[in-house]
């Protein structure tokens, strides 16, 4: 790792991980998806006399409803977790006036860019994936015996590729903080790209259970893939777009 970029990215997040809210912020969100995601929802249905009689409903809960889950949750989470960092790493320094200074470090305005995305990940990667293990545990405390462990095309999606899709998509918005003015505008975006994610994503698996046949899993290896390789193409058109990432840009959104 470049030397430069490497101590930027340890500033980042020791600055961001010594502030309380960084914890508790993680930690509540966490807890609120663990809930909402096994405890709130599986009660209801199974309280219903239809999910208890039926076979059907009991098969959909053990693994559609399950996978969805696991793949919609990794994406979501770490949008809403990345809320406070990115206003922390990208609109606080440019309406604090912060950003000069590191424009005039050794850091290209590419390796700046990658440096807060590439800190803003590790320190929202770790929760994921501890809550993820945290799910897996809690949906086969209720399966019981009849638990089974999620395809490793799901396990994939949620443990690679909802992650890396979320990254992809809030580097392209801190791209666009460095680049415009309104950077106000841009956190909002982040907000709204969280919401948004919860009623695409709940469409997107509604529209994939409905072209599903008895004992098919909700994510297939192809449909893995092509994810992964759209999630590649944005970040590769990203870093081409780098040029545009100048100095003296940077600088003229922040007079």
């Amino acid at each position: 790792m470049n030397y430069p970029l490497a101590i930027l990215i340890r500033k980042e997040i020791k600055s961001t991980t010594r502030q309380p809210v960084y914890w508790v912020g993680n930690f509540l969100s966490c807890a609120a998806f663990i809930w909402l995601s096994t405890t709130a929802t599986h009660s209801t249905l199974i309280n219903q006399e239809v999910a208890q009689n039926s076979l059907g409903v009991e098969q959909y809960m053990s693994s559609i409803f399950s996978q969805s889950l696991l793949v919609l949750f990794p994406f979501t989470a770490y949008v809403f977790m990345s809320l406070y960092i990115f206003a922390q790493l990208f609109t606080a320094e440019k309406l604090l006036g912060q950003m000069e200074a590191l424009l005039t470090t050794p850091l290209r305005t590419e390796q700046l860019w990658l440096g807060k995305c590439l800190s803003m990940f590790a320190m929202i990667y770790p929760f994921v994936v501890i809550t993820l293990f945290i799910m897996i545990w809690l949906q086969g405390h209720q399966a019981g015996s009849n638990f089974q462990l999620p395809p490793f095309q799901v396990l994939l999606m949620a443990f690679i590729g909802s992650p890396i899709a979320a990254f992809c998509v809030v580097s392209f918005l801190g791209f666009l903080s460095l680049t415009v003015k309104q950077a106000n505008t841009v956190q909002s975006l982040v907000f709204i790209t969280g919401f948004g994610s919860v009623y695409g994503g709940s469409y997107a698996a509604r529209i994939l259970i409905n072209n599903l046949h008895p004992g098919d899993n909700l994510i297939t290896l192809p449909l893995f893939i092509s994810v992964l390789t759209t999630t590649l193409f944005l970040l590769t058109a990203m870093w081409l777009l780098r040029s545009k990432l100048s100095k003296d840009r940077i600088v003229r959104t922040i007079a």
